[in-house]
C-alpha cells in the first residue's frame, strides 16, 4: 500500500500530467520562414502583460534586425534567463539567429531559444518563463506597419 502511495505522489508531481495551455491560441509555423519575414519590432504580447510579473507597463520590445543584431528594451532579467532571476528591467543589444523556425537570442555571450509561432497573420516568439509548473511564457508579437 505504501508503495502505491509513493507512486501516486510521483505521478501527481509530474509537470506533464496537466497540459499547459498558455500558448494554445498560437498556430504552428507550417512553412520555412526567412530572416526577412521574421525581422522587425516585436512588442510584449497581451497574455504576458496580463499574467507575467514585470510586464504590467506593456512597454517591453525586441527589435530583430535583418543583419542578425537586435535591440531590446524593458525586458526583465528573468526573461533573459542566465542574466538573473529578478524583474529588474534591462535594455541593450545582442544578436539573433533563425534555426528551423526557432529564434536563438544571444546577449553578452549567453543565449536562449525561443519558439516561433503565428497568431493570425503575425509572428510570435515565446519562451518558458520561470518554473515549468507555472505554465507561463514570455511572448512577443510582431508589429505590423
Amino acid at each position: 500500500m505504501k508503495k502505491y502511495f509513493v507512486l501516486l505522489l510521483l505521478l501527481l508531481q509530474n509537470c506533464y500530467l496537466i497540459p499547459c495551455t498558455f500558448n494554445s491560441d498560437l498556430d504552428p509555423i507550417e512553412n520555412q520562414v526567412t530572416i526577412q519575414n521574421i525581422s522587425g519590432r516585436y512588442t510584449v504580447e497581451k497574455r504576458t502583460i496580463d499574467y507575467v510579473e514585470g510586464y504590467e507597463n506593456g512597454e517591453a520590445y525586441i527589435a530583430l534586425r535583418v543583419d542578425g543584431s537586435l535591440f531590446y528594451s524593458n525586458l526583465t532579467e528573468r526573461t533573459l534567463g542566465a542574466f538573473g532571476d529578478t524583474n529588474n528591467l534591462m535594455e541593450g543589444e545582442g544578436t539573433w539567429k533563425l534555426n528551423n523556425n526557432e529564434i536563438f537570442i544571444s546577449i553578452n555571450r549567453m543565449g536562449s531559444s525561443w519558439e516561433l509561432s503565428k497568431k493570425g497573420n503575425n509572428y510570435v516568439f515565446s519562451q518558458l518563463y520561470g518554473d515549468p509548473d507555472s505554465c507561463l511564457f514570455t511572448r512577443f508579437i510582431k508589429q505590423t506597419k
